[in-house]
């Protein structure tokens, strides 16, 4: 059997101090999930540091699960949200605009479907990459992330309708008749908020 995902979070002022908590940690999880009849895999464990400092730092290797090293990665994926070590979202930015193209390119070749399902098809699968875990990694990019961020969106809508990457931005928008994307990105933290306000 198969346990799911499991995060575990360490804060600590030195890495020192994050580290042991780490260990100490570990080896409580490690403990119950042998009285429990379960395994956790080293082979399938990431480590990450998340640090403000603009230096690197060397890691060395001081947290360990089963007794095996674990190495620091620079960057994670969870619940579809890469981060990385210096929360800069450059990845998470990458990989939508990788899964953008893909299924931009797709949407393309559908140009002979009705215009009421290609829009359909672009809200269920082009729309979604640029608002999921937005609330967490969009208030902090740079202007740079920003702008490659709304260049994919803009190509997805020329995309939807069949234009040509030369056409301009904001007659596009009109004609797709869908909101600009930090409309559709305050929207869904709005939706957050008024779920997490009726907890």
């Amino acid at each position: 059997a198969y346990a799911d995902d499991l995060c575990l979070w360490s804060v600590g002022y030195l890495q020192e101090e994050a580290d042991y908590r780490l260990n100490y940690n570990l080896r409580l999880i490690e403990t119950w999930a042998t009285a429990n009849g379960m395994a956790l895999s080293p082979n399938k464990t990431q480590l990450i540091y998340f640090r403000r400092c603009r230096k690197r730092v060397p890691h060395l290797q001081t947290v360990s699960l089963n007794s095996e090293w674990l190495t620091p990665v620079n960057e994670v994926r969870i619940l579809g949200i890469t981060f990385d070590c210096s929360l800069t979202w450059a990845a998470q930015i990458e990989h939508i605009r990788r899964v953008v193209r893909q299924r931009s390119s797709v949407l393309r070749r559908l140009n002979a479907t009705p215009t009421k399902l290609l829009r359909r098809i672009y809200l269920q699968f082009l729309q979604w990459p640029f608002t999921l875990g937005c609330t967490a990694w969009t208030w902090n990019l740079s202007k740079f992330r920003w702008n490659r961020l709304l260049g994919c969106y803009r190509m997805s809508i020329k995309a939807l309708l069949g234009c040509r990457t030369t056409s301009s931005p904001s007659l596009v928008q009109r004609l797709a008749q869908l909101p600009p994307l930090e409309r559709l990105i305050l929207s869904r933290c709005d939706k957050v908020l008024e779920c997490c306000s009726r907890l």
